[in-house]
Protein backbone atom coordinates (compact mmCIF):
# COMPACT_ATOMS: atom_id res chain seq x y z
CA UNK A 1 0.00 0.00 0.00
CA UNK A 2 3.05 2.73 0.78
CA UNK A 3 3.83 2.01 -3.13
CA UNK A 4 0.16 3.08 -3.74
CA UNK A 5 -0.25 5.95 -1.64
CA UNK A 6 3.15 7.29 -0.81
CA UNK A 7 5.43 6.73 -4.33
CA UNK A 8 8.25 4.82 -5.24
CA UNK A 9 10.68 2.82 -3.77
CA UNK A 10 13.06 6.27 -2.72
CA UNK A 11 10.27 7.97 -0.90
CA UNK A 12 9.03 4.90 0.48
CA UNK A 13 12.49 2.95 2.04
CA UNK A 14 13.42 6.01 4.38
CA UNK A 15 9.53 6.14 6.02
CA UNK A 16 9.60 1.98 6.28
CA UNK A 17 12.99 2.49 7.99
CA UNK A 18 14.52 0.13 5.36
CA UNK A 19 16.85 0.30 2.61
CA UNK A 20 15.94 0.85 -1.10
CA UNK A 21 17.11 -2.88 -2.12
CA UNK A 22 15.26 -4.45 0.75
CA UNK A 23 11.93 -2.48 -0.57
CA UNK A 24 12.93 -3.96 -3.99
CA UNK A 25 12.97 -7.60 -2.72
CA UNK A 26 9.69 -7.06 -1.40
CA UNK A 27 8.10 -5.37 -4.48
CA UNK A 28 9.90 -8.53 -6.57
CA UNK A 29 7.70 -10.76 -4.27
CA UNK A 30 4.43 -8.54 -4.69
CA UNK A 31 5.00 -8.71 -8.33
CA UNK A 32 5.83 -12.93 -8.57
CA UNK A 33 2.35 -13.14 -6.36
CA UNK A 34 0.12 -10.63 -8.26
CA UNK A 35 1.76 -11.64 -11.62
CA UNK A 36 2.51 -8.13 -12.32
CA UNK A 37 5.63 -6.58 -13.66
CA UNK A 38 5.65 -3.30 -12.94
CA UNK A 39 4.91 -0.70 -10.14
CA UNK A 40 2.38 0.66 -12.30
CA UNK A 41 0.87 -2.63 -13.11
CA UNK A 42 0.74 -3.04 -9.39
CA UNK A 43 -0.95 0.43 -8.47
CA UNK A 44 -3.95 -0.35 -11.38
CA UNK A 45 -4.33 -3.91 -9.64
CA UNK A 46 -4.47 -2.46 -6.00
CA UNK A 47 -6.99 0.60 -7.72
CA UNK A 48 -9.15 -2.04 -9.01
CA UNK A 49 -9.77 -3.35 -5.91
CA UNK A 50 -10.46 0.12 -4.26
CA UNK A 51 -14.39 1.12 -3.81
CA UNK A 52 -14.41 4.92 -4.50
CA UNK A 53 -17.80 5.09 -1.74
CA UNK A 54 -15.57 3.59 0.53
CA UNK A 55 -12.51 4.60 -0.04
CA UNK A 56 -11.43 1.35 0.75
CA UNK A 57 -11.13 -2.58 -0.77
CA UNK A 58 -14.17 -3.69 -2.18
Amino acid sequence: MMIVQVGGVPEVAPILGIAEPTVKKHLQHIFEKTSTGRQADLVKLVASYMSPLAGGPA
